[in-house]
Parts: structure tokens; sequence; C-alpha cells
């Protein structure tokens, strides 16, 4: 497998991903929130597309947003495509057929919104769409290989969607067996004249029954109800009553009124405990402009072309105005944390090249447009969705939108917010314009599938605070800088860039990490044209954790680093206290675990090891050098636990205890480079930081003590014995050959040059100073006993 070296070494040198959880799958068209927000990747500049691994699948028809979920519950995920009729199913990112499934309905089939739920609560996911004009919902699930399909006649609703024009259908889960339906009547296939007209209904269902159909709206002549181009419906509990409902949009296109019918309803509908359908608020969005934008009349009252999405793909773009393009689904969230409930934004053009975005509260009230005095220009060719563009105090609370220029093709990303952006409250009325000029290569407005203009944020590059956007163009920045006096805060003009270009264009692009197994939760991109199916693998394999400083493999400024207290370079004196710090550092800023091994391979062995604490983290060890040792062996080790836990990395350095040396807080090594460097806080003229002190009796005492491993204060004692022994062979010798013996002479110098040795012994650190006070008392104890006894045999003469 093609690894990353160079490249991703120096994106993580430049690039702190943050820790946020990939996406493993991907439910339905937004993901289960609707917030069409995704994880991290790195599809950005620094990546070389030709690092890129690309699996692909050929899909003779597809349609639809790939999906992606773990059917059957087995650990691997599966990628749902549908693909004409037939439910293709594709695992690993190698895009292996696992199965296929083809629908018994007619072959020119147009389907709602496809979704996957566990909707009966077996643990199991199912495949859910309503096949629009065979007019059945399809409840499918997949058990390695195997389909079990369960087909609901769509009654009472029968008249309703039947026919190569049926309405069109949205759905939606939101629990067990709490699903909602929305969908039109039948549009008549006749030109103008034909006086048809769709009411807008809801319909309860579950995993065996579709029921409790209430009218949503009642239309008059001449008109049809369309969905949105991409169709979701949000679940939220927008008014914080406990319930939560589906928001869903569906718009009215009146010929007979022109631009007086013309309305997009915002409608929010609840589910109550007895499965009747209620709706709580529906609100009339008269800013659309008038829809007509054709002479086929046929096409001014339907939602699109007979079979999909072929007027989309070459009907002239501007010039063929379905319903569909002209505002989209619901974006439902606390966008304004300071007011109760939930609020609730959608897109509408307001002509054939303007458009502007609306915010309603929790009670259908609008609260404002956005931009506030101008409409934005071009047209929305993109779901609203949510990101991070403004420099404010929350996150992912703006919101956004593609459009697109018919005359130049320039691509444009209009933002919003309710969050005060500048500390001014003005920050351009919380409405900024991002223009790219050069990166719409293809003219999604002109003629679009019905799904490639899906728009997700995403962070791909962690050197800015903002997200980034993923689209069928690629992914995309905001160069966001709005400044009281800079330009883009005064133009309302700021730059769009694009920062990686995906290599199949004019696609759906869903960004996923397929089987969760990217180091770092990092996500991938599963691309859908109209040919095939692409899977973009970055390519990425986690890293250890860095090798320590001056070890191989280390490089300065990354490497993971140390230090000593006392230093390495001395002998520590016995019993004093060491502490060892360990930071640890991960190229990808994964967790980490460090340990230090004090006396390692020795009977006296002290071990200590951290949590699982952050990259870059300094973990404190402390311990007691409580026993000598020439050459004693320190053992540090650092491991990314989480993503590599069998890749150690280690460091031993050698170490010396003796009786005496330097204490904590002496002197101390840092190892933060591939150089040893040693400190000394402070350091007095006459502290002994080696054993080559210049003192020949201390230097070579210690010496025998490191290499025999008895400490100095036997060996002295020995010493002093040894001394002792030869006062008094010497001292006999000498007196005898002077004819004379002198017992009392010969026991003083032995006790004078004993204390004189234990001065020395105690000067040179050999002898304890308790020791010494115990033996000075000892002393005198015995000297007053010695001077007693000589006055009490002097009393008893006399």
């Amino acid at each position: 497998m093609l690894k990353k070296t160079g490249v991703l070494l120096l994106i993580f040198l430049i690039l702190i991903i943050s820790l946020v959880s990939a996406d493993v799958e991907y439910t339905e068209a937004g993901e289960a929130d609707n917030f069409y927000i995704r994880g991290n990747g790195i599809f950005n500049e620094q990546l070389d597309p030709a690092d890129v691994l690309i699996s692909t699948a050929v899909i003779a028809d597809p349609k639809k947003v790939p999906l992606v979920n773990d059917l059957d519950g087995d650990g691997v995920q599966e990628i749902i495509i549908l693909n004409g009729r037939s439910i293709n199913i594709f695992q690993n990112k190698s895009l292996d057929i696992a199965g296929s499934l083809t629908l018994d309905v007619p072959s020119n089939e147009r389907f709602s919104n496809i979704i996957t739920f566990d909707i009966d609560g077996d643990s199991l996911i199912e495949i859910i769409l309503v096949a629009e004009n065979n007019n059945t919902l399809h409840i499918i699930d997949y058990n390695r290989s195997t389909f079990t399909e369960n087909i609901i006649l769509i009654d009472p609703v029968t008249a309703h969607t039947t026919g190569i024009d049926a309405g069109l259908v949205t759905i939606g889960c939101e629990s067990v067996n709490r699903c909602l339906m929305a969908y039109s009547d039948e549009q008549d296939t006749g030109f103008a004249g034909s006086a048809d007209s769709t009411n807008l209904y809801a319909s309860f269902f579950n995993s065996t029954d579709i029921a409790n159909e209430i009218i949503l709206d009642s239309s008059v002549s001449f008109s049809a109800h369309c969905p949105p181009t991409i169709r979701t419906m949000s679940k939220a509990d927008y008014d914080l009553d406990g319930d939560v409902e589906f928001i869903f949009t569906y718009a009215e296109d009146n010929i007979a009124t022109g631009d007086a019918g013309d309305d997009i309803h915002i409608l929010w509908v609840n589910i109550e405990s007895n499965q009747t359908v209620t709706e709580e608020i529906q609100v009339f969005t008269t800013e659309i402009g008038e829809i007509v934008a054709n002479s086929n009349s046929a096409v001014d009252y339907k939602c699109d072309n007979e079979n999909g999405n072929a007027e989309f793909r070459s009907g002239g773009g501007f010039g063929t105005a379905l319903a569909g393009k002209f505002f989209t689904s619901p974006l439902v969230y606390d966008a304004d944390p300071l007011t109760t409930g939930l609020e609730t934004i959608i897109g509408a053009m307001v002509d054939n090249n303007e458009f502007i975005i609306i915010m309603y509260d929790s009670t259908g009230t609008k609260i404002r447009e956005f931009p506030l005095i101008q409409e934005s220009e071009g047209q929305i060719v993109s779901n609203l969705f949510r990101a991070e563009i403004f420099d404010d105090s929350t996150s992912e609370q703006d919101f956004c939108i593609f459009s697109q220029q018919s005359t130049d093709d320039q691509l444009s990303l209009t933002c919003g917010s309710l969050q005060d952006s500048d500390g001014f409250g003005l920050g351009n009325l919380q409405t900024i314009e991002f223009r790219g000029d050069g990166l719409a290569i293809f003219n999604v407005s002109h003629g679009f599938d019905e799904w490639n203009i899906i728009v997700h944020s995403g962070e791909h590059d962690a050197s800015n605070s903002e997200s980034e956007i993923i689209t069928t163009f690629g992914t995309l920045e905001a160069e966001i800088n709005v400044g009281v006096l800079s330009s883009c805060f005064l133009t309302n003009n700021c730059d769009l860039n694009l920062l990686f270009r995906t290599p199949q264009p004019d696609g759906t692009v869903v960004p996923v990490d397929l089987d969760g197994s990217d180091s770092n939760n990092l996500e991938d991109l599963l691309v859908l044209t109209d040919s095939n199916l692409f899977y973009l693998d970055d390519a990425f394999e986690n890293q250890d954790v860095n090798a320590f400083c001056g070890e191989p493999g280390s490089v300065d400024g990354t490497c993971s680093e140390f230090t000593t207290n006392p230093c390495l370079e001395s002998v520590w004196k016995i019993n004093t206290s060491v502490e060892i710090t360990i930071t640890a550092k991960d190229p990808e800023s994964d967790l980490v675990q460090v340990s230090v091994t004090l006396y390692d391979g020795d009977s006296n062995e002290l071990t200590l090891t951290s949590g699982n604490i952050s990259s870059g983290t300094t973990a404190p060890f402390s311990f007691e050098a409580n026993k000598t040792i020439s050459a004693g062996t320190l053992t540090l080790t650092a491991v990314d636990i989480i993503e590599n836990p069998d890749d150690i990395k280690t460091v031993t350095k050698t170490f010396s205890v003796g009786p005496n040396g330097v204490e904590f807080n002496d002197c101390t090594t840092s190892v933060t480079t591939g150089v040893l460097g040693v400190e000394a806080e402070p350091e007095p003229e006459d502290l002994i930081l080696t054993t080559e002190t210049g003192n020949a009796i201390e230097s070579g005492f210690l010496t025998v003590a490191n290499f025999t491993g008895v400490s100095v204060f036997i060996m002295w004692l020995i010493f002093m014995a040894i001394v002792a022994v030869a006062i008094f062979q010497g001292n006999t010798i000498f007196n005898r050959e002077r004819g004379r013996e002198d017992e009392g002479h010969k026991l003083g110098i032995i006790i004078i040059a004993e204390i004189l040795m234990l001065v020395v012994g105690t000067l040179l650190g050999f002898i304890p100073i308790g020791i010494v006070i115990t033996i000075v008392v000892l002393g005198l104890i015995a000297v007053g006993l010695f001077f007693s006894r000589i006055m009490t045999g002097n009393n008893s003469r006399s």
C-alpha cells in the first residue's frame, strides 16, 4: 500500500489535526441531523493527488446520493447505491460488490429520497425509499448478501401518486416505527389548458403500515407542489416541547396566478403518540420569484420532466426553470442561542439570478433575511449547510449556501450568522459573500444531476479555525478577513480558494471514513458520477510516536523530549530525590503513553507509567535514588497507545548513585534536540559533579565503592580498623626495639589517629553525621566512665 512519507510528514508538521471523530456512516442526505457537517480530513493543498488511491466501480444509471451504513451489524460498513431500479451494495475501500437487488418497479421508475434507518427496532438497518410511479413503499433488509424486501402499497393515497408524473415524495424517520411521508397529487401530462391541481399531504408510516393522512395544503388549478432538489426532512424539537418534529419544504408553482401563486411552504409536522399526524406550523414564503421561466407551459407547473433529471442535464440552464432548483430543504438548529427554541433557515430564489436566505424562529415568525439589504447574486446550486466561518466564540453556528453566476460561471459562497463576528454587531450585518474565479470548471447551474450539488463542511486545514467546504469541484476554503477596515468587510467580496481539486469532477461527493481504519479519524471521499462510483483514499498511514531526541530517526523540533533532575552526567547522592519528565510527540497528535524505569534490570527496579495523555503533554515522574550503583540503567518509553500500541519508542541511559554526589536541583539533563544539554542550578565552586574530584583519596574510595558495590562508609570503617591495627603493631615493634612497653602510650596514639580519621571521613562524606554524633556521644560516655573509675579508685585507696 502506498505510504506517504515526506508529503504527509510535512502536512502534520504544519497542521495539527483536531481530535474530532470521523464519520463512518452516511445514513441520508446531510446525515441524520441534516446539518451537512462532516469530520476531519487532509484533502487540502498539501496533499499530492498522485498519492490518492482510487478504487472504481461502474454504475450504469446512478440516482440519489450514495449512503453508507452497517446494514447487518457485522462491523463492516456497506455502501448503498440506487442504480436505476436496483439496489447495489458495495463493501471496503476497494468497492467490492456484496449484493444487488432489482426492485419490482417500472424501468423508468422515479424514487423519493432514500434513507437508511432501523425502522422496526431489530438492531438491523433497513434501506427505505418510495417508488413514486409504482405507488409502493420499499423497506429492505440486507444480511450478508441476502435481501429481504417488505413492499407496502401506498393506500389510501393511491390516487395521489400514480402515473408517470406522480407527485414527488419526501420521507424521514426519527425513531423506531415513527416515520413521516410527504407527497402531492399526481400532475397532468398535458400542456397549458389542463386544469389539474395538486394538494400537499402527509402520512405516518412504520415498518408495516401507512396511515393517518392529512392535507397540508389545498392547491388551485394549474399548479404543482414540488420538493427541493435535495429532498430531506429535518428532525428536531424546534419548540422544545419534548417531541421531535419533522420540518420540510415544498414549493407551489401556479401558472394561473403568476408571482402571486408561487410560494414556498415550510411545514413543521408532529406525529403524536397515537400516530396521528398534526401540522403545527405552516409558513408561506412569498419572497420566491415566479418560477415560470420557460415557454413550455407543461414544464411550468411540473416539478421536473417525465423521467427525472434529463432536463437538469441538458435543458439550457437558467432558461429551464424547474421548481426544485429554486429553493432548499430547511436547516434547523440553534442558530441564536440567546432565544428560546430552534431556528429554521431556507434559501430561495427571488428571480433568475438573485436569491436570499431566510431565517424563522420557533413560532414560524421571520427573524430576518440574509443579506439584509440586497440579494445575493447567482442561482442556488447547493443545500444549506452549517459551518464555522465567522470569527466568533461559538463553533458551527454559521450557515452557508453556494450559488453560480449565469454570465461568467463564477462560483460564490454566501454565509450568514446571528453571532457577533466583530464585537461591534457589524460584520457586514453578519453576511459575507466569498467568490471564486476559475473554480467552476463546469456549470452546475446549467446542467446538474439531482445530487451532485450536495455540499458539506469539514476540517481539512487545521491551520485555521474556519471550516473547509467539500464540493463537487473539490475542497474549498473561505478566506475570511472581516476586520472593520478590511476590503473584504467593506465590499462584501471575500476570496473563495481551491485547496484540492477532486480528480473526478461533476459528481456527488460524500466525505466518509468507510471502515474507520484511517488513523486519527481522517475521512476519505466517496464520489458518484453519472457512470462510476469512486473511493478516494488519502492513503494516509498513522505514524509511530516520534523518536526520542538524539536517537536514530529523530528530528530536531519534533522529537520526543526528556529531562532528568539531577543530571545524568554526575553521580547522584544516595537517597536524593529524582524527577524525570517525558514529552512525547506524535505526528498526528494521537493520545500517547509514556513510562520510566529506574534501576532497570536490577533487584531494585522501579517503574512508573502515565495514563493516556495528549501528544506534547509533559509527564513528570518522581523517584528516590535509594541504592548505590556504579552503572544503573534508566529506560524511557513512549508509544502511540491507540493507533500503534505495539510500536514503542525506547531510550536507555546510564546513571550512578554513590554516598556522595549531586542532589535534586543541583543540575539537570535536558534532551530536547540531538545534543545533550546539562544545566546547573546553582553550582557552588566546591560541588562535586563527578567522581573525578581532584582528591585522590575520595576518588579512589568512590571508584572502589562503585566497582565492588560496598558502601564507602563500610570501606572507611575497615580502613580505620586497618590503621588502628597498623598503629598497634608498629608501636609494639617500636617499643620492643627500645626495650620498653607502654600500653597507655600505644592506646593514646590509636585514639588520636581514629579521631582524626573519623573527622576526615566525615569531611569526605563517607561517614554520615548521625553516626559521628553517635560515636561522639558514646566516646563522651566512655570518657566519663573512665574518669569516674579513676576517681573511684583514688577514693578507695585513700
